[in-house]
């Protein structure tokens, strides 16, 4: 972000959050999310020692990514000609918004390897994985600072994605012949229909909360400008840094709470994610504190033009809806683990409050309008969790 900024100015990371943004509503609507279906069967064949069964896991999310993935292709081709004219105001960027959004295609055929990762707890491979894009995307940006435009930005950012989906899958492919070895693939008929029907309650949850994270920019493109649209997303960026914080958390202890669910402690399942979360959310309350307390000084390096602008004006509802966001970092896990029918109904409401607050407030009070309804939506939806959660 910071080198963006820096070479191409605010409209240029503008278009980079829309497009972000399409790629991500690409990669949610469409995925059936089997990697996290591949996490949940996966394990429970190993705990019963049935390798044939977990082979066979592996060889159904495969296919299921194979099809999303010609489909996420077609959808490119019809649409990368509106994307461009009604988002970026160019329709001549048709062929960036294309290349753009085979990162979607990327996506999803991540899906099996990260299930698995995740399976057999190979957390710290995960997290490094989850790094390496980023750290890629940056390195290409500081070589090339000074010369930045959104072709550049694009090929930057597929090729980062493309170079993870390799390594990815090269350390899957070793991995899991490692551990396989010599099982033969065995698709249970009643196991496939379960892992079928569990895929297809994510899918609509997942395609819902893929709606509700970035449906927003795509919104923006429409109300504001490009340039207002960077300043939104540099600040969302500063502050969302606290987030690292709870992001581990997920990962960590989904196989935790899996293990405690399906022995009926459900008790214990509570407990360790309120004593869980307390912890979290101390941690995040300070960091939070410094980022904005040094907030003047990081959107001057990275050449934010906030001269008579009030910064903290925006800053300040946005940086507390981030910490109630963060407050809840358990919601996914808890849903897959207990009832996916949660997150359903979860990202449902997220996506009915945010758009139409988002709508109705940017419409009267512009910018600050984005934060409030940010603010008011994850209230909500916290609320709703932690009563669910109480009453478990």
């Amino acid at each position: 972000m910071t080198f963006m900024i820096r070479g191409g100015g605010l409209e240029l990371f503008g278009m980079f959050s829309i497009l972000k943004s399409t790629v991500g509503l690409l990669s949610g609507v469409l995925s059936v999310r089997t990697g996290e279906s591949v996490t949940r069967f996966y394990k429970l064949s190993m705990i019963e020692s049935n390798k044939g069964a977990a082979v066979g896991i592996l060889l159904i999310g495969i296919g299921l990514d194979c099809l999303v993935s010609i489909l996420v292709f077609v959808v490119l081709i019809a649409i990368d000609s509106f994307v461009a004219a009604g988002m970026l105001k160019d329709e001549a960027l048709s062929s960036v918004v294309f290349l753009f959004g085979t990162v979607s295609i990327m996506h999803v055929l991540r899906g099996v390897p990260y299930g698995f990762f995740l399976a057999t707890e190979r957390i710290v491979l995960l997290n490094a994985l989850n790094m390496l894009e980023p750290i890629a995307f940056a390195s290409l940006l500081y070589f090339i600072e000074g010369n930045l435009d959104i072709n550049v930005v694009t090929l930057s950012f597929v090729t980062g994605a493309l170079g993870l989906l390799v390594v990815s899958w090269v350390i899957f492919l070793c991995a899991a012949f490692g551990e396989l070895r010599g099982a033969s693939a065995r698709i249970d008929g009643v196991v496939a229909l379960d892992f079928m029907s569990y895929t297809g309650k994510l899918f609509f949850s997942s395609m819902l909360k893929a709606v509700g994270l970035n449906s927003e920019n795509v919104v923006l493109g429409y109300l504001l400008g490009a340039q207002q649209i960077g300043l939104y997303n540099a600040l969302k960026r500063a502050l969302t840094i606290v987030q690292y914080i709870s992001q581990p958390w997920g990962t960590l202890c989904y196989t935790r709470l899996i293990v405690l669910f399906e022995a009926g402690r459900r008790s214990d399942v509570k407990s360790y994610i309120l004593k869980l979360t307390f912890k979290i959310m101390m941690a995040a309350i300070i960091v939070q504190i410094f980022v904005l307390f040094m907030l003047g000084y990081l959107l001057n390096y990275m050449k934010v033009p906030i001269e008579g602008l009030n910064v903290y004006y925006y800053a300040l509802p946005l940086a507390l809806a981030i910490l109630l966001l963060i407050s809840f970092w358990w919601a996914r896990i808890y849903s897959n683990v207990v009832d996916p029918i949660i997150s359903l109904k979860v990202n449902l409401a997220n996506i009915a409050l945010s758009l139409i607050l988002t709508v109705a407030f940017v419409s009267q009070v512009g910018l600050i309008g984005v934060m409030l309804a940010s603010l008011i939506t994850n209230v909500s939806i916290g609320a709703y969790l932690y009563r669910h959660l109480f009453r478990l």
